[in-house]
């Protein structure tokens, strides 16, 4: 009952392994309940060359008329982490000394467990965003094709009927924040339960291939510096990510960490084999490789760490 979410900016480049994906699974026809089209069965097209496949197993449930709602009441949450486990290391400080408006410390931080116990093993109780190096938001890239209306389609009405709240979501591939920040944009306004929800963000924010190529011109392809590389040479992705994950005040639900997209998603199933952490990812968002057969390699990864009658969602 998960799924896999993805839109059309690279649908080209990755549709042959989407499609050869879905049809390997050998998935049942979901019930379509809006003006989608089921391209094979499991593989659901929406608006904007969006596309979603749900792990569909005979013990989900579907509801044509889901909604948000509060999930409280259906799902047992364990108990928040304490606050002892981070280090409250202040307000990070401009390079003049003085505090950046938009600073962090870890003691701000929702009660979400997996960013509370991730934080606390692999950052050693310290918040990314409370030693983070200073720099301007950056919200000129133009491809951020991440759809609310597609992903409330596929959450109130595949999703949240299996598993009543949004724990755990895990994005792979988040260049500069542009999709999770919509997303928690839209938990912040719908979802009773959003304090309980952990957005963690995957990606080694280094580029891809067209974005070194485009970059001997300043990388100003479409009009945005895609790499936006500092006096050494080095992206400043992950810096601007920051940023602008801070600069819309979503700093309490996500949690970055630069590492690639196969070897997250193994990280992260290693983990909850040895009982780091206790859920596996709910949703999977997937926006990393569109390139094909890497695309293939992915999907495969994602299928195995998703949550029975969870969703993984991608571009």
């Amino acid at each position: 009952c998960g799924a896999i979410l993805g839109d059309d900016w690279a649908w080209d480049a990755v549709r042959e392994d989407v499609v050869r994906f879905a049809e390997g699974r050998n998935l049942p026809a979901l019930p379509i309940y809006d003006k989608y089209e089921q391209k094979t069965p499991g593989l659901v097209l929406g608006p904007k060359g969006q596309w979603f496949i749900v792990k569909n197993g005979e013990s989900c449930k579907f509801d044509a008329n889901g909604t948000w709602g509060s999930a409280s009441q259906n799902v047992n949450h364990p108990p928040a982490l304490a606050d002892s486990h981070l280090e409250n290391s202040g307000e990070v400080t401009a390079a003049g000394g003085g505090p950046l408006k938009f600073a962090t410390s870890a003691s701000k931080r929702t009660e979400a467990r997996i960013n509370r116990q991730l934080i606390d093993d692999i950052f050693r109780g310290v918040d990314p965003f409370a030693r983070s190096r200073v720099v301007r938001p950056d919200w000129t890239y133009p491809h951020t094709n991440w759809q609310p209306v597609f992903f409330e389609h596929l959450w109130t009405q595949y999703v949240r009927p299996n598993h009543g709240t949004l724990d755990f979501y895990l994005e792979v591939g988040s260049f500069k924040g542009g999709s999770i920040t919509r997303l928690a944009d839209l938990l912040k306004e719908k979802c009773p339960d959003w304090r309980k929800v952990s957005l963690v963000c995957m990606d080694p924010f280094s580029g891809d291939v067209n974005m070194w190529d485009w970059n001997h011109n300043k990388g100003t392809k479409f009009g945005h510096d895609f790499l936006d590389t500092g006096p050494d040479g080095r992206p400043q992705i992950f810096e601007r990510f920051l940023a602008n994950v801070a600069d819309k005040g979503h700093q309490d639900m996500v949690l970055p960490i630069v590492v690639g997209g196969l070897v997250g998603m193994k990280l992260i199933d290693r983990f909850h084999k040895t009982g780091r952490i206790d859920q596996l990812p709910s949703v999977i968002y997937l926006d990393s490789a569109h390139e094909k057969d890497e695309t293939f390699l992915e999907l495969e990864q994602a299928w195995k760490v998703l949550r029975e009658c969870g969703a993984i969602l991608g571009d």
